[in-house]
């Protein structure tokens, strides 16, 4: 019995000390974004925060299933989501923590997605690989449709996929937009669509992440500009 009551005493200061560490992450990051004039949003609408949450499934096979801190403020006078969600992911049995920021890109039309085999999960390959109900969300995903995704892939030099409608993607992916990309040296995986852009990282987010993501926004506004 003594042993019981330890075991169980043990387990309650084990569950205690991880809602107090993650009580304290919170705390430190509501305090950042104070200081840098952010806003935490809450409650977070149930279908996620837009547009990340539509973003998020364009880089994501099954798109978000929860989602946690979510940031909204400006820097250099632009609007940002700064959020961090959780999803489902191929051959993962856990769900994958990422963060996803977002802002407005006014000359986005349509969709175009971008990441590397390396990055937070190889959609190309997993589009090639699986077959019967899979697929469809995973091309849905990507922007494909049936036998066009084939045209609708195409690669940069240093192993970039970047995937969307030719007419579309063909004008934006110059052979500038690809030394850009190939040059990009923070990883995750873009898309533009429709008057957004969004970079999805793994990682869920901390006040020591949020102040190296705060330092790439203008890098990326031009890279998908």
């Amino acid at each position: 019995m003594d042993n019981w009551i330890l075991i169980v005493v043990i387990v309650v200061v084990m569950l205690a000390a991880g809602l107090l560490r993650e009580r304290w992450c919170v705390l430190r990051v509501e305090r950042w974004a104070r200081g840098r004039g952010f806003d935490v949003r809450s409650p977070v609408p149930e279908r996620g925060p837009q547009p990340a949450a539509e973003l998020a499934s364009c880089l994501t096979v099954y798109g978000a299933r929860l989602w946690g801190l979510v940031l909204e403020g400006s820097l250099d006078g632009v609007t940002i989501t700064i959020a961090e969600n959780e999803s489902s992911e191929l051959a993962r049995k856990t769900g994958i923590w990422s963060t996803i920021v977002t802002w407005p890109i006014p000359s986005a039309v349509g969709r175009v997605v971008m990441h590397r085999g390396s990055g937070p999960q190889p959609l190309a390959v997993a589009a090639n690989a699986v077959v019967g109900g899979v697929r469809g969300p995973i091309t849905d995903a990507l922007g494909m449709r049936g036998e066009d995704k084939g045209a609708q892939r195409a690669y940069t030099p240093g192993g970039w996929a970047v995937y969307g409608d030719p007419a579309v993607r063909d004008p934006w992916l110059t052979h500038e937009k690809m030394r850009e990309l190939d040059a990009w040296p923070h990883g995750g995986a873009f898309v533009r669509e429709d008057g957004f852009g969004a970079w999805r990282v793994e990682g869920a987010i901390s006040a020591g992440r949020l102040e190296q993501l705060v330092e790439q926004p203008p890098a990326m506004r031009c890279l998908l500009g």
